[in-house]
């Protein structure tokens, strides 16, 4: 009887290991974003001689980009402390519904928004970056966003949601430093 207890349920081993193959393919995804983000924004820079005003708008998407990643890894690290499980609905609730930890982040996430629409040369990746930042301007749209995305939803569910917004980011800058990268006449 003592061993049965000492078990695991199919259904807790069934999320352990969904958890386990989410995690990896997000962080394989992460990993492989960044790469291609830090690649576009450095061809920019180095056209900066020729293209200072592109390198200036580049340079603040950096910035604001970098910000909001960093504020959604603190935001893991913090849900993590509060539940290492991940099947608990209050940490997500704490934090993040109607808090001023939230304003923060929206905060962040349309500045995102706004400085890849700012800095994106040409027409023709708009429709790629509007498909990236979908779940950004449903935000700004919705007056109860924090209870849409964070009211009863586990640890786990909003540690995989900032995961996917970090790499949602992540595809918008790089959208927008693509289309900087590929400018070949100065812009003024």
């Amino acid at each position: 009887m003592l061993l049965l207890a000492a078990c695991s349920s199919p259904s807790d081993q069934l999320r352990k290991t969904f958890n386990t193959v989410n995690n990896s393919l997000l962080r394989a995804s992460y990993a492989a974003s960044q790469q291609k983000y830090q690649a576009y924004y450095h061809l920019v820079q180095d056209q900066r001689d020729t293209n200072a005003l592109v390198a200036a708008k580049a340079d603040s998407l950096y910035s604001v980009t970098e910000k909001a990643l960093k504020y959604m890894e603190q935001l893991k690290l913090q849900l993590s402390a509060m539940d290492s499980v991940g099947d608990k609905t209050r940490p997500a609730e704490q934090l993040l519904l109607h808090t001023l930890t939230s304003d923060s982040l929206r905060t962040d996430l349309l500045d995102v928004s706004r400085y890849a629409y700012d800095g994106l040369i040409g027409k023709e990746k708009i429709t790629s970056l509007d498909s990236e930042l979908q779940g950004i301007h449903t935000i700004t749209g919705q007056k109860d966003w924090t209870g849409m995305y964070f009211r009863r939803a586990s640890t786990e569910w909003t540690l995989a949601l900032l995961s996917i917004t970090q790499i949602n980011c992540l595809h918008a800058a790089t959208i927008t430093f693509s289309s900087m990268a590929h400018v070949k006449t100065p812009v003024f």
